[in-house]
Order: C-alpha cells, then structure tokens, then sequence
C-alpha cells in the first residue's frame, strides 16, 4: 500500500472491530476538528469485521474531506496466515489488539507512522507528534502508570521478561524502516508462540521486543482517565513523586486524551463531558446515544447480578456482624465529631 499523498502525509493507523466503531467516529472527528489544513492525512483502519452500514458511515464522512484518504486493510488474511489459535482474546480484549504488531509489513513503502487506539480524542495537533525525531528508536510511546503497581511488579517476575521502561500501546509513534530492517514483526511472533500467558499479549510483546530501542514520549501525547490510586501514598517514591507532577501539569495542556475508562460504557468516567461534546457534532450521535444507552442497561445488570450472588455466598453472611459493628463505629464517630 503505497502512501495516499504525495505531500505533507502524515499516515495514521486505527485498530477497530465492530464494537469499537462508534468510537472511531469520535476519535476521526476529534482528529479532523484540531487537524491542520496545510497537512494531508493518510488514515488507515485495520479491521475484520465490520458491516457494510458501518463501512458505508465512514466513507461517507470522509467523503469531502480534501485532505483526508481512508483505506481498510482486511486483518483476518493476516492472522490467519500465522494461525487462528495464536491470537487468543479475553472478555475484555478482541483480536484487534493483534493488528498493530503487523504494521511494518503491512506498509512496506511508509518509513513512519502514527499508531492510535479508537477510544481516545486527539486534542492536540497531530502533526507535532509526527514531527517528533526518532532517530534509530524502533517507536516512541507513553509510559504506562501501570508499571507502579504491585500486582505488575509481581507479574514481571512471573514472565522473566525485562519490560522497563513500559509504555502504553495505544499511542505509537512508529520508527517503520527500522522496524523492519529490526525483522521486529517475526521476532513479535515468536513471544506469542512462547509465552502464552501475557495479560496484555499486544503491549507487552512490543515493550519486550522493542526494550533499548523505545524513546519516551511526553504524557500529553497519551494523557490517561483512569484514576491513578498509586499517586495517593507516593511520598518515599522519587520517581512516583516525579511522575505525578508530570502528570498533573500535563492536565492543562493534553494533546491526547485516552479513555480507559469508557465513557460509553460508564457515565461517571474521567473527561466524559469532553467526548460527549464530540459525540454531539456528529450525523451519527443519536446512533451512538442509543448504543451507549444499551451498554448502560448492561451494566447496570451486570453489577446487579453480581451483588445478589455475593449476598448468597458465605462469606458475605460470616462477614455480616462484623459489617454491622464497622457501621456502628462509624454512626458513633459522626456523632463525636459533630458535638
């Protein structure tokens, strides 16, 4: 696939499925309302299974916009050719998460790219982070607040695998001649045949493939909702300590803002207003209201469910005096602090 324009191209990768459409339209407006005229941009989307109204709304949106080019490369070809059951998926990922690995052979002629995960809003203009230099880096990312946890230090140990630094997968700025002059495809293919086990196959194959060969990109160019509990009780860490004022400094001037919590999904998500007002410039937002209506509804049931089974369970019933006695204290303290 050689590059849509000859001229200030900037090309950009999505990774989407048919569940995460409606959050590729967001992400496409957020792009096109704080892009530059003087740029052209080369959007690719990596897809399987998309349907023809799904893919009749995006060329359509596209249509008169001079310069922007849409093109959908069919995954399915692709993962099948290295075998089905290498590309397992969880409930809370699909086989997309796959599609990035591919890149570099996929766009033999593109010497550079952005990678972009669907559920974020581009605030900032993209051409800033294309400018970046990579020099003989294989790709420039964010560092996922993720490697803080206990619960990854633990996992770490568990793999064996050097991951440090750790960046975010959803946001890549992508070195692709070295990538492929590094045979990194090949070499992403033999961890998923060897370790099986990975919580997140994608992120941590590319972090421990690409490890000395990552440069460190500014959180604004991946700024996190998810709240960072690890923040709260920083005090002996330099680094955390560090990390959070990068972190609550960038809050001002966010370039890319990355839905981990999804606002679609859950009302009470960090920044929600922000993307809801993307949501409201769209043909489609009433489209998108009602299927986010629907994943509310499911929700709802879902955590409905899970409080009436934890209500029969054994536990829950042990627990039940000691729950009474810690709502006792707490009524007692109310009082004492109000007299």
């Amino acid at each position: 696939m050689q590059p849509a324009f000859s001229k200030n191209n900037i090309p950009i990768a999505f990774a989407t499925d048919t569940n995460y459409f409606w959050a590729l339209m967001v992400a496409l407006e957020s792009l096109q309302v704080n892009s530059s005229n003087e740029y052209n941009y080369d959007i690719i989307v990596l897809e399987e299974n998309l349907n023809e109204n799904q893919i009749q709304l995006l060329q359509s949106y596209m249509k008169d916009k001079q310069n922007y080019s849409v093109r959908l490369i069919d995954m399915a070809p692709i993962l099948s050719k290295y075998g089905e059951e290498l590309f397992y998926k969880r409930e809370y990922w699909s086989r997309a998460i796959y599609y990035r690995l591919f890149l570099p052979e996929l766009l033999p002629e593109h010497e550079k790219l952005i990678y972009l995960d669907v559920d974020l809003l581009l605030l900032g203009n993209i051409k800033d982070l294309f400018s970046i230099d990579l020099q003989d880096a294989l790709l420039g990312g964010v560092l996922d607040l993720s490697l803080f946890r206990q619960k990854f230090i633990k996992y770490v140990k568990k793999i064996k695998q050097p991951i440090y630094p750790y960046i975010n997968s959803g946001v890549l700025l992508m070195n692709l001649k070295k990538m492929r002059e590094y045979n990194i495809v090949k070499k992403y293919i033999k961890i998923l045949q060897h370790q099986p086990d990975l919580h997140y196959p994608d992120q941590d194959i590319i972090n421990i493939v690409c490890q000395g060969n990552i440069k460190l990109l500014n959180i604004v160019w991946n700024y996190s909702n998810f709240p960072f509990r690890e923040f709260s009780s920083c005090k002996g860490n330099l680094t955390l300590r560090n990390l959070k004022k990068d972190y609550l400094a960038a809050r001002s001037h966010i370039k890319i803002l990355h839905y981990h919590i999804k606002p679609w999904r859950f009302p009470d998500a960090g920044f929600s207003d922000i993307w809801w007002s993307y949501v409201d410039r769209l043909p489609c937002a009433d489209a998108i209201r009602q299927n986010s209506l629907m994943l509310f509804k499911m929700e709802y049931q879902a955590l409905k469910t899970r409080y009436s089974d934890l209500e029969k369970s054994t536990s829950w019933k042990i627990t039940l005096p000691l729950r009474i006695f810690a709502d006792i204290l707490k009524k007692l303290k109310s009082v004492n602090d109000n007299r």
